[in-house]
């Protein structure tokens, strides 16, 4: 065979397992992050409002944006990630099965301390220190 049949094969291949690589772990990886990013600012700037506006968090607009974000980056954990990313984050303590039980519960805290604890533990849950300032 010639060199350039062998140069055309060994481009094939390195390509197709490019493309693998990419479809298959890093953009589910990227978009994991990034939803969590995007639920980890949401979730600091609740809490932030909480801290200043010290009332209940019912009827709360942006809870629903929460709870959304919430359920986006679950179904991206469980249905995209790889297998071996999941064990990874199982390593670092990060569980987004986990954090999704305090969001669904941030809609029906009575109060404000209520609401910064069940902040604080999806912040746990989600491998981050708490952030909410009192």
């Amino acid at each position: 065979m010639d060199s350039l049949y062998w140069a055309a094969l060994m481009s094939f291949i390195a390509g197709a397992f490019g493309y693998i690589i990419a479809r298959f772990w890093i953009i589910p990886i990227g978009r994991y992050r990034r939803v969590k990013h995007q639920l980890l600012r949401e979730l600091q700037g609740f809490g932030q409002s909480l801290c200043e506006e010290k009332k209940s968090t019912k009827d709360d607009p942006r809870l629903l944006q929460i709870r959304q974000l919430g359920l986006k980056l679950l179904e991206v954990h469980n249905l995209e990630l790889p297998y071996w990313y999941r064990l990874v984050l199982v390593t670092r303590k990060e569980s987004p099965q986990d954090a999704f039980d305090p969001i669904q519960r941030l809609e029906h805290m009575p109060g404000v301390h209520q609401a910064r604890q069940c902040i604080e533990r999806i912040e746990h849950h989600l491998g981050v220190g708490g952030t909410v300032t009192s």
